[in-house]
């Protein structure tokens, strides 16, 4: 299995350990997908990414307000990318970099950034999740990611990092300089 796992989806590597750890762990990475990553997640969430970009460009703020071209962003909790990816793909110029504790949902998420086709990945997210999938119908539906394909559109400047946010300094510096382990390119599709 852990074989046929390197081969199928490399990017799970990061969730080697007690089975335990890969179950609960596997289980948060296709919840996210399922989130970020397909059609239906991202008609539930996609107005909330929108509403970001909206407020960084300083739409409806103070003049001024907004990213200034070449400005960076840093995203806190970036998880598998989809709001830093739209972020750096609404704001040209802007320098964006993500920020994620989770090797497992970086793995992912550089996953999702380099596809160039849509759709490519068929999995299952709500097995394991009877509380709020009741009938097994609902657990066992199957979903497609990702909705989009970020690696056949332009490139923007999306650095992913490795690193815990709450082990920032007050400037945020400190993540920045290497505390955190380099994960994308300063040019990743958007």
């Amino acid at each position: 299995a852990a074989r046929l796992r390197s081969v199928v989806w490399p990017w799970l590597e990061p969730l080697a350990g007690t089975a335990e750890d890969e179950y609960e762990h596997l289980g948060s990475v296709w919840r996210h997908m399922a989130r970020d990553w397909t059609a239906g997640g991202a008609a539930q969430t996609g107005h909330l990414r929108a509403e970001v970009l909206r407020l960084l460009r300083g739409e409806g703020l103070a003049s001024g307000a907004g990213v200034p071209p070449g400005g960076e962003v840093l995203v806190l909790g970036c998880g598998q990318a989809r709001l830093a990816w739209t972020i750096a793909s609404g704001l040209p110029g802007a320098r964006v970099t993500g920020l994620e504790a989770s090797e497992a949902q970086l793995s992912a998420a550089n996953f999702f950034l380099q596809c160039a086709e849509e759709e490519r990945l068929a999995f299952h997210p709500f097995l394991d999740e009877p509380r709020s999938n009741l009938h097994a119908a609902a657990r066992t539906a199957a979903l497609a990611a990702p909705d989009i394909a970020p690696a056949a559109l332009p490139r923007v400047s999306l650095e992913l990092r490795r690193g815990d946010f709450l082990q920032l300094s007050p400037s945020g510096e400190e993540a920045l300089r290497g505390s955190g382990r380099r994960r994308g390119s300063s040019s990743v599709p958007p």
